[in-house]
């Protein structure tokens, strides 16, 4: 068996199974993204945020969504197509940008996602669907396997076995998740790993050119202005390497490191002036402003470090995230984790080993990096994968070079190491049920009918604040939509004449049950219970079902008294 995959090791180039694994990694993913359902709140926002020229938020608090002249469209009924309006790009709005940069200055998210989806979106005219941000991350998916490979190649002199980390993360849960999930997190995993990329490259030659210089300051000014939290990982990036070529006493290259990245940040300020007040007074900002005076409270305590470094149970929580998301493993014991890390290190430094610098980049990167994410990012329970996506493949490396580096201390040949390392992968992958997790936001058959039944439709909505906006999708399809004004009070909203009114000429109405997100065991491919139908309901509707989106729960009511079949009504 061994003297066969020796001949077959020898008879294919790694070149040519790199790039057999790639294409089959790419279509996987796009197999999984054909199969996606439903649509996440934030991914219906990439589209709204990148395609609306009329306002960023139905909301006439934050701004509003013009339409027909109406500032305010709640207590108003209103044609569906405009939902539709916010959702694509009109003929008369392709290649238009500057509408993104009003959007996102009431939005929590820098330009350059959403105006890469807005040339998609302007190629494919009034059209929506998830071809269009999907198509785009798995372009960027492929490119960033590619980038990914390079890097893994700084860590693992063997071209066979530094495609292990790279599959490792790319049939990962992690790896199909970031281009599943239509948002800018694939393109700033893209970025953050040509950014790690170019800085181990500087560090390992100890030297840097012109064009490395200006690689490196592309991607760290790109990399921020897709994600607000790349300005925090640029920081630690040039913290780091700045450390180790203050140590080596290289102050040429020091100086011109340092100030790059320093003018990667000031870019991000020109180029998008509004992410000043984003940073410090959106809702975000508030709250990351509002830890930071908490965790400088306790940084004033003599044991602050400490219960900085083991927050909560979090640190617990984070490795489930990574061991989760790349190998499908539950629980970790993350005591055993840090021993094996600081052990690895040790034995790189007693062995001499030239990676040992590199190592100890990447180690303090990925730590640094995730007590900022632990501290100041807000916790969407099974969603707040998003947040560490572009340390997951950083991650999967330093796994697969930590076990790399113990098996060569046990004398074990390169070819038994990668056997193992592609059992591991290949079983990974048999275990792993994309279809059905989170991010492909799979529906319940009530759901599918409560989608057709809509269709060309007359509906009320009520919901909480601007929830609504998970339904957008749903909306575009139908007849005419009335947002009913939130008094955060769904059991007196129906006593208001107007909606009794609005009622009488609507075919179904949408209340929200429940936030998914607010309680850490939802089930989010599960349908929550239906409740009974509301007392002030009873005298205009006969059905009521569920409706399950990725984070807002709604009842669905069809309006009608029982036995009695309702009519075609038109406003």
């Amino acid at each position: 068996m061994v003297k066969m995959l020796i001949k077959i090791k020898w008879m294919i180039k790694p070149q040519v199974l790199f790039a057999f694994l790639i294409g089959l990694n790419v279509i996987v993913a796009g197999y999984y993204l054909l199969h996606k359902e439903g649509w996440h709140v934030d991914e219906q926002l990439s589209y709204g945020h990148s395609n609306s020229t009329q306002g960023a938020f139905f909301s006439a608090e934050v701004d509003s969504f013009f339409v027909s002249g109406i500032k305010d469209i709640h207590n108003h009924w209103i044609n569906g197509k405009d939902f539709h309006a916010y959702l694509t790009a009109q003929d008369d709005e392709r290649f238009s940008y500057i509408h993104i940069w009003d959007n996102l200055a009431k939005g929590v998210h820098p330009p350059l996602f959403y105006a890469l989806l807005h040339t998609v979106c302007s190629f494919t005219p009034d059209v929506f669907n998830k071809w269009q941000a999907g198509g785009l991350n798995l372009i960027i998916f492929w490119l960033t396997l590619i980038m990914f490979y390079k890097l893994s190649r700084c860590f693992i002199d063997n071209k066979w076995l530094a495609m292990i980390p790279v599959f490792l993360w790319g049939f990962s849960k992690a790896g199909f998740a970031s281009v599943i999930y239509l948002r800018m997190y694939m393109l700033q995993t893209l970025f953050a790993v040509c950014l790690i990329y170019e800085v181990i490259k500087m560090i390992q030659e100890n030297k840097a050119d012109k064009k490395r210089l200006f690689l490196i300051f592309l991607y760290s000014s790109l990399g921020i202005l897709t994600q607000y939290s790349s300005l925090i990982f640029s920081f630690i990036v040039a913290a780091v390497g700045s450390m180790i070529l203050f140590y080596r006493k290289n102050w040429k290259i020091l100086f011109c490191f340092a100030l790059i990245m320093g003018l990667s940040a000031v870019v991000l300020f020109v180029v998008f002036p509004p992410a000043l007040d984003v940073l410090m007074f959106s809702s975000r900002g508030v709250k990351a402003t509002t830890k930071a005076h908490e965790l400088y409270q306790i940084l004033g305590d003599i044991w602050g470090l400490f219960v900085v470094s083991f927050y909560s149970d979090y640190h617990s929580h984070i490795f489930e995230i990574y061991f989760q998301s790349l190998l499908g493993i539950q629980r970790v014991w993350d005591i055993l984790l840090f021993v094996l890390v600081l052990l690895t290190g040790f034995i790189m430094y007693r062995q001499k080993n030239n990676k040992f610098v590199l190592f100890s980049v990447l180690v303090s990167i990925v730590i640094l990096m995730n007590l900022y994410l632990v501290l100041f990012m807000p916790n969407m329970v099974v969603f707040n994968l998003r947040y560490y996506m572009l340390l997951v493949p950083l991650v999967a490396l330093l796994l697969v070079y930590m076990f790399l580096t113990f098996g060569r201390l046990l004398h074990m040949r390169s070819l038994c190491l990668g056997i193992i390392c592609m059992c591991v992968l290949l079983i990974n992958f048999w275990r792993l049920d994309f279809k059905h997790d989170a991010f492909s936001l799979p529906l319940s058959d009530e759901t599918k009918n409560v989608l057709n039944n809509v269709q060309n439709k007359n509906v009320l909505i009520y919901s909480n604040g601007f929830t609504f906006i998970d339904l957008a999708w749903v909306l575009q399809s139908t007849a005419n939509v009335y947002l009913a004004e939130d008094d955060n009070d769904p059991s007196n909203v129906f006593f208001d004449e107007n909606i009794k009114e609005a009622l009488d000429k609507a075919n179904y109405v949408f209340v929200l049950n429940s936030n998914a997100s607010k309680n850490k065991d939802m089930c989010y491919t599960c349908v929550p219970e239906k409740r009974e139908i509301l007392p002030e309901l009873k005298p205009y509707v006969r059905n009521v079902y569920s409706y399950r989106s990725g984070v807002y729960n709604f009842d669905v009511y069809e309006v009608g008294k029982s036995g009695v079949t309702d009519a075609e009504k038109s406003i």
